[in-house]
């Protein structure tokens, strides 16, 4: 298995089989070393479920002023992934959580 990850390499050699991996999928995460690029195509090659989360990243994604919650979740939702986690530790963060997913819809490549 070609497998982006060198510890779904490390499972196919000792005859593992990961039945969902949970990573990190958000906007910036193209830039550098990227799961969405590197793992993530394999995960579904394999019938691997996706848990994606940290959707907003650092905190740093957020303070750049570049997007928003819901445009991160949004991005994170668009992935191939089985789930999007989001923490969740208020009301108006859950008030987020249901408006991202009210307010859906799939983007393009562009």
């Amino acid at each position: 298995m070609n497998s982006g990850s060198p510890r779904l390499g490390v499972g196919a050699q000792n005859n593992f089989r990961f039945d969902t991996v949970q990573m990190p999928l958000n906007v910036m995460d193209a830039r550098f070393r990227s799961f969405e690029k590197q793992v993530l195509p394999v995960l579904l090659k394999n019938d691997i479920g996706v848990l994606g989360m940290k959707s907003m990243g650092d905190p740093y994604i957020l303070r750049s002023n570049t997007v928003s919650p819901i445009e991160c979740l949004h991005y994170s939702m668009n992935l191939p992934t089985s789930t999007v986690i989001t923490g969740i530790d208020s009301m108006e963060i859950l008030d987020q959580a249901f408006e991202a997913v009210r307010t859906f819809k799939p983007m393009s490549q562009a």
